[in-house]
């Protein structure tokens, strides 16, 4: 009767789980949660930057895809209300856009410009 053992740890949310194969005359394989925290990898900023951008974007372009539907026959809008809206929406957009600016550095003198005796 030969006996083979292999033991497989991997990650479910969380969790490790040890997978433990035993080849022997019974097929037994189970898994064990060890309940232990999965290890923390640091993520770049970059790298969060890159998961968190796309569906935040896809979002947004999804609401202004429905927001154009009430450009349909069954509305009405005057040309004022038309204005206001993507008036409010770019200058929120240019904010957005500000903000990804880099942003420039003030001066020594500008800085003691602001109080003196």
């Amino acid at each position: 009767m030969g006996y083979c053992g292999r033991i497989r740890c991997t990650v479910k949310g969380n969790i490790y789980l040890k997978e433990v194969h035993i080849m022997s005359n019974t097929p037994d394989t189970t898994a064990i949660p060890t309940n232990v925290p999965a290890p923390v990898v640091a993520e770049t900023k970059a790298a969060k930057f890159t998961r968190l951008a796309p569906p935040r974007v896809s979002k947004i372009l999804d609401s202004i895809d429905n927001l154009s539907k009430l450009s349909g026959r069954g509305y009405e809008y005057t040309p004022e209300q038309i204005k206001a809206m993507f008036d409010a929406m770019g200058a929120e957009l240019q904010k957005a856009y500000d903000a990804f600016q880099p942003k420039v550095e003030t001066t020594d003198t500008a800085k003691s410009a602001r109080f003196s005796f």
